[in-house]
């Protein structure tokens, strides 16, 4: 299940990316047509989230 929030404020995380990987990240989103920043980056071909048995199998 996808939240808007976390769990708790102790969940709250800032995630520091290299600016290469940042652009490749804003490029994934922008080439799947998404302008949503909220929008999941690896997602199933519908948008959905990725499901831990369909990993190896996708």
């Amino acid at each position: 299940m996808l939240r808007p929030y976390p769990k708790s404020r102790a969940d709250v995380r800032t995630v520091l990316l290299p600016d290469f990987l940042a652009s490749a990240l804003c490029q994934l989103r922008t080439e799947a047509g998404d302008p949503d920043p909220r929008a999941l980056v690896f997602r199933e071909r519908v948008g959905r989230p990725l499901r831990r048995s369909n990993l190896r199998r996708d």
